[in-house]
């Protein structure tokens, strides 16, 4: 869907695929959890999904890993221990319920009345409206201190704010939190501070809207793309930081510069920038 930011809303809504058919219907129940390219924890991780985000369950596939699509259409396999299974009813009832989205760039500490915490909370978790608290998918209840009940476009500004706080982590691949993510996860882990999905990998964010033509200039906040070889994939996106400078996960998140001199720069192909400000690439996490 293209336009303002596409207005689906994904704690209710789930990607139809036009093969496998769903079984059933999971949410996240820890903090986040790896999604595997086979059903054993030694395998490829694809990426990594947060607390509180559906998926959809595809096959029982042995007693400890389920076969599942995530939000965000990506299909693997996920350890039952990290999902909450929902019942007909339960699924049915979360239609009807309100979320939040964490919102701090860094791990924040979820809660209890007691000053127990109970577990950290990263950006762009969902959590269920409880009252003035909220109520994880096991079922406790406590408080974060940063969230929002909306999706909104942030600024040019905002973006390389949200990027700068997580400059030094390190690279993972498939990675999707501040304590170590890949290139495109830094990008989604930028939105979902402000409530907002993105596509999941370089190539993916590439295709996702029109570039800008070449003869303008990168705006900060824009999204760079790189390729191996002049015709080949796209395989590594940036933030446009100013000043020729780019920010970015290579290694670790880190500020480059677009010259020749530079390692990072000189051994990719530059192939383009995508102002993202207008939302075209954008899926709602909450309304």
């Amino acid at each position: 869907m293209r336009g303002p930011i596409a207005i689906i809303c994904l704690v209710i809504a789930f990607f139809i695929n036009d093969g496998v058919r769903a079984q059933g219907h999971a949410v996240v129940r820890v903090p986040f959890t790896s999604l595997r390219s086979e059903p054993r924890h030694s395998s490829e991780m694809l990426t990594q999904t947060l607390m509180g985000h559906p998926m959809e369950v595809l096959a029982d596939t042995t007693a400890d890993w389920l076969t599942v699509r995530l939000n965000d259409g990506y299909e693997g396999f996920i350890n039952r221990s990290a999902i909450k299974l929902l019942s007909p009813d339960e699924y049915e009832a979360g239609k009807n319920a309100q979320f939040v989205v964490a919102t701090s760039m860094l791990p924040q500490a979820f809660v209890a009345d007691d000053s127990t915490i109970l577990c950290r909370i990263e950006a762009g978790s969902l959590l269920e409206k409880h009252g003035e608290k909220f109520r994880l998918p096991d079922g406790r209840v406590g408080k974060i201190e940063q969230f929002s009940d909306k999706s909104v476009l942030p600024t040019r500004t905002e973006i390389i704010e949200a990027a700068c706080e997580l400059i030094g982590a390190p690279y993972l691949w498939g990675g999707n939190t501040a304590a170590a993510l890949d290139c495109s996860g830094l990008v989604r882990l930028c939105f979902a501070k402000f409530g907002l999905l993105t596509p999941r990998d370089a190539s993916q964010l590439f295709a996702s809207a029109p570039l800008r033509p070449e003869n303008e200039t990168p705006q900060p906040g824009d999204l760079l793309f790189f390729s191996s070889r002049p015709d080949g994939p796209i395989t590594h996106v940036a933030f446009y930081f100013g000043d020729n400078r780019y920010l970015h996960c290579s290694g670790e998140v880190k500020i480059s510069e677009m010259t020749p001199a530079d390692e990072d720069f000189s051994r990719r192909v530059y192939r383009g920038c995508l102002d993202c400000t207008p939302g075209q690439m954008f899926t709602r996490l909450v309304p």
